[in-house]
């Protein structure tokens, strides 16, 4: 049977590469832009998987995770680009199956989400089973819950699972590894905190006395005695390329016309951008709304690109410029999405060429910004720095998706967007270490 996914972010671009990932391998998909539009999707198609952001505007991520748990079993996979320790503690807390870091990579998001759904259906089938070892609480499957006289207690789907898998196993020691393996899959192997803390949280909630358990012992040296102390391996991102060596500018210091003329200044920039810029605000609301959905390719993309050139000229601070160029950027994405989804292959190298435009100049800004010594530069880097590295998670995506040669347009995108993340490494470091860091200009 195929089950339903229900895509849950605030990013489109996000939202429709995940929806073709996985409408390829023969899921069903739906998406939602907000937490209570997915809620009432979840109502409606009862998913067996809700692949869910953290940080969305309105309803957050953790309030959505919640809501889910009190009407839905379904599998919770976070994906965001929150990666504190204390961040992925509290998703799993909330009732989540997984937490991945963005980026990721597309393979390993479906292998973690087929593990969880497999997980859920056994978890399900032991449900159905009608004998129960001796054990002083009462299960109740179906409200996950767990009754000693008029006492209950809800556990989270995970919590349920772990609980189980010791009832149907009395009296036999289990190592973590072997936990690991049979509850959250083989690739966990080798992480024994990541069972302490489900251990820790049972013994809170069902022991008497949690620091001297009765039913869930350690036997030291064999099973539950976690001694080496070790960090979740969730969701690393690669380390990122060394930075170019020069005179600290990634780019060169230039400016573009709607023209697409470079020049060496903003003033001549903008004079020559005066008669242009006249044109464009006359072009009527019909050609302006078809311009803002156009790609590369319709006859409308060059009066997109002209407008949001004008934009940027008509900006008077680096922070304006900055988020006006991350904005472009983050079209561009959009554009290679629904570029990759058409199946129109030669029109990705183009729009890849505008990505790293707008890359470059995002890069310069944030150079800017960093130049003037504002003291809102590091929270400006900070906000550069997230998103970018979602761009990256996309583009590696779209690359994966692309026929060869125009996925060499996205590789040099990637590229693009790895050293701008080098800077914004750099001016961060420099920030919090003004001793030891490495400014950004001589």
């Amino acid at each position: 049977m195929t089950s339903k996914i229900l895509i849950i972010d605030d990013d489109p671009a996000t939202r429709d590469l995940l929806k073709m990932h996985l409408a390829r391998d023969r899921f069903i998909v739906f998406t939602a832009g907000s937490g209570t539009e997915g809620l009432r999707l979840a109502y409606e198609h009862k998913p067996d998987a809700v692949i869910l952001d953290v940080r969305m505007p309105g309803m957050g991520g953790y309030e959505v995770c919640g809501r889910l748990r009190d009407i839905s079993d379904a599998v919770i996979l976070f994906v965001t680009v929150l990666k504190a320790p204390e961040e992925i503690v509290r998703g799993l807390e909330l009732g989540a199956d997984d937490y991945l870091i963005k980026p990721f990579n597309y393979e390993e998001l479906l292998a973690r989400l087929q593990a969880c759904l497999r997980r859920r259906a056994d978890q399900r089938q032991r449900a159905l089973a009608t004998g129960r070892p001796p054990f002083p609480w009462s299960l109740e499957p179906g409200r996950r819950e767990v009754v000693q006289g008029t006492k209950r207690v809800q556990l989270t789907p995970k919590e349920f699972e772990v609980l189980q898998f010791f009832l149907d196993h009395p009296d036999k020691v289990l190592a973590p590894d072997d936990l690991l393996a049979q509850l959250w899959g083989p690739e966990y192997v080798g992480d024994p905190d990541l069972v302490k803390q489900f251990i820790y949280r049972l013994r809170s909630k069902l022991e008497d006395n949690p620091s001297e358990p009765q039913y869930l012992v350690t036997v030291r040296g064999a099973g539950y005695a976690f001694e080496p102390d070790t960090k979740p391996a969730i969701g690393k991102r690669p380390r990122p390329l060394p930075r170019v060596a020069g005179d600290g500018r990634a780019f060169p210091a230039s400016f573009v016309t709607p023209l697409g003329i470079r020049m060496r200044t903003r003033r001549l920039a903008r004079a020559v951008t005066i008669g242009f810029a006249s044109v464009v605000f006359l072009a009527g609301a019909t050609v302006a709304i078809a311009a803002a959905a156009s790609v590369p390719g319709d006859l409308s993309y060059g009066l997109k690109l002209a407008v949001e050139r004008v934009r940027v000229l008509t900006s008077f601070s680096a922070e304006g410029d900055l988020q006006l160029h991350l904005d472009h950027a983050s079209s561009r994405v959009g554009e290679l999405t629904q570029l990759v989804d058409r199946g129109r292959s030669e029109e990705i190298g183009t729009a890849a060429g505008e990505y790293v435009v707008s890359i470059e100049q995002a890069t310069l800004a944030l150079d800017a910004v960093a130049s003037e010594g504002q003291p809102e530069a590091e929270d400006q880097a900070a906000m550069f720095t997230a998103k970018l590295l979602s761009n990256l998670s996309l583009l590696e995506g779209l690359r994966g998706l692309a026929p060869e040669g125009p996925a060499d347009g996205l590789a040099g995108a990637i590229r693009a967007t790895n050293k701008g993340l080098d800077v914004s490494a750099a001016l961060l470091n420099e920030a919090r270490n003004p001793s030891g860091g490495v400014p950004l200009t001589p």
